[in-house]
């Protein structure tokens, strides 16, 4: 039997798992995740973006209400980012589920992940759709 001296190289006649290149992927990812964070915190301050930034979760009502209103194009283009962000994670998802299955793999967690990330898909695009 022949060792494998490269993980990308497969034996004649053996099966190999297709889908995209997860590093690609998630860099796509990445990068959409960290440029929705630039127009709303001090990520975005070398592009002119002055405080106040995204209010904490714990912050009163009153200021998380005034922030929202009073910098509404900031906030839709986090949201806009955050949701196309979505699209590479699922593909990275739906490419990890699918090369566990090629392998074989019969864990519960398998599943879960994929509903998950389904669900929180249909969430945000619930929220999106009702709230703005």
């Amino acid at each position: 039997m022949r060792k494998l001296m490269n993980p990308s190289e497969t034996i004649a006649g053996s099966a190999r798992h297709a889908g995209p290149h997860l590093g690609l992927v998630a860099v796509v990812f990445t990068a959409l995740k960290f440029a929705s964070l630039v127009p709303v915190s001090a990520f975005g301050f070398a592009v002119g973006i002055k405080p106040p930034y995204f209010p904490e979760p714990a912050a009163a009502a009153n200021d998380i209400v005034a922030y929202f209103d009073t910098h509404r194009l900031p906030v839709l283009i986090c949201a806009f980012l955050q949701f196309g962000a979505t699209v590479p994670l699922g593909i990275f998802t739906a490419t990890i589920v699918s090369r566990l299955h090629f392998l074989g793999a019969k864990a519960a967690g398998v599943h879960i992940a994929h509903e998950t990330l389904a669900e929180m898909g249909s969430r945000t695009w619930h929220r999106a759709r009702n709230h703005w």
